[in-house]
């Protein structure tokens, strides 16, 4: 729930900065995007972890560097992707409860972004990623919705995190959704090629009759393949206007 209020709120704060934007005769000094993404399991991974699916959101940035007349730019991007979530009952009557596991990936990288530099209706672009991938399983006891609406932290029976780093290439184009092309509908394909890591399948948490649980390591390499359809805002310099 907390990170979808957040995500709304950085969807919304981006729309209001794109719509509050004129044209400017400039290029681009860089640009924002939030979207969606869905993931897929490639090579070992995905004979180990076939169900493997993963989707949620993604925020991002790039700017051009100051100085800078090639058609680059800067930026960095951060994922979260769940796998999904189980819930398991603990107990009977009155005493009973539910636990809960969230499996999740999140992606953190930074990015050289090779483009165009002037903005067309079309505008297509190469990236270069660097970064690491935090893949986490969460188990906590199932909070109510007037715990959750009180923000009481939640009670942690167990959690397993592990980090890889992962490099990849991405490839996508921007389309021109408003005249001022200060907007842009914008899809984008990415291969992540990563090493080994330990991590927790969906369904291979085992929970007892005190409510303790245990997990089932997976170990495998956790190449990547990943499809993003966001919501891009072109950034300019008011000052040339």
């Amino acid at each position: 729930m907390k990170f979808t209020l957040t995500y709304l709120f950085l969807f919304l704060g981006l729309c209001r900065l794109v719509m509050a934007q004129r044209p400017a005769p400039g290029p681009p000094i860089g640009s924002v995007f939030i979207g969606l993404g869905y993931t897929l399991p490639t090579a070992g991974f995905r004979e180990t972890y076939a169900t493997g699916h993963a989707k949620g959101g993604t925020f991002g940035f790039t700017v051009r560097p100051v100085a800078g007349t090639a058609p680059i730019e800067l930026g960095a991007e951060v994922s979260y992707l769940p796998f999904g979530i189980e819930k398991q009952p603990v107990g009977t009557g009155s005493s009973s409860y539910t636990l809960k596991t969230t499996h999740s990936q999140v992606p953190l990288h930074a990015l050289v972004r090779l483009k165009p530099r002037r903005l067309s209706t079309v505008t297509p672009y190469l990236d270069g990623l660097a970064g690491i991938t935090v893949f986490n399983s969460r188990t906590k006891i199932k909070e109510d919705l007037f715990t959750s609406l009180r923000d009481e932290d939640p009670i942690v029976v167990s959690r397993h995190t592990s980090t890889v780093f992962n490099y990849g290439l991405a490839a996508g184009f921007s389309v021109a959704v408003n005249n001022r092309k200060s907007f842009y509908a914008d899809i984008r394909l990415i291969y992540l090629e990563s090493p080994l890591a330990t991590y927790v399948k969906k369904g291979d948490v085992l929970v007892d009759q005190n409510g303790d649980a245990t997990y089932l390591y997976s170990r495998s390499e956790t190449s990547t393949f990943m499809v993003q359809l966001n919501l891009l805002g072109i950034l300019k310099n008011l000052a040339e206007e």
